[in-house]
């Protein structure tokens, strides 16, 4: 296998997840900022304005950081860009509904990176989840 991919894989994987981690902190520093941009978001939502979603909003920045960690270390890499592809995908959607382009912009942009990461998971060999089996984890 190429050795630069890898390594390219691996630097690519491993920003995400930091990326993830330190944007996760940031909304969590400044909780009230968040659930307030939230509730702001919910009342101009057209299409995504649920009941179950907005409760569920300030779990955002958790899942974030689970992701990140994750991400980051390399631990269940596929299923965690599934979740992450998803979640990110939603979020895009959201955002443009309110009207967020900046914020839209960027979570499409982490959207496509889940989707690069998952798709090119053959060169996923320094991660934990490659060099042990999963299930010793536990």
């Amino acid at each position: 296998m190429n050795a630069i991919k890898v390594n390219m894989y691996t630097v690519t994987r491993v920003l995400t997840g930091v990326y993830l981690v330190f944007h996760s902190f940031l909304s969590t520093i400044d909780f009230n900022g968040f659930l307030n941009k939230v509730d702001l978001y919910f009342e101009k939502a057209q299409v995504f304005n649920f009941q179950i979603l907005y409760y569920t909003a300030p779990l955002v920045p958790f899942e974030e950081f689970i992701i990140g960690i994750l991400l980051a270390l390399g631990l269940y890499t596929k299923v965690v860009l599934k979740v992450g592809f998803v979640l990110f995908a939603y979020f895009s959607l959201f955002l443009l509904d309110v009207g967020v382009y900046s914020s839209a912009v960027c979570h499409i942009g982490m959207t496509f990176a889940m989707a690069a990461l998952f798709y090119f998971k053959q060169y996923n060999i320094k991660s934990m989840d490659y060099e042990i089996s999963s299930h010793s984890l536990l």
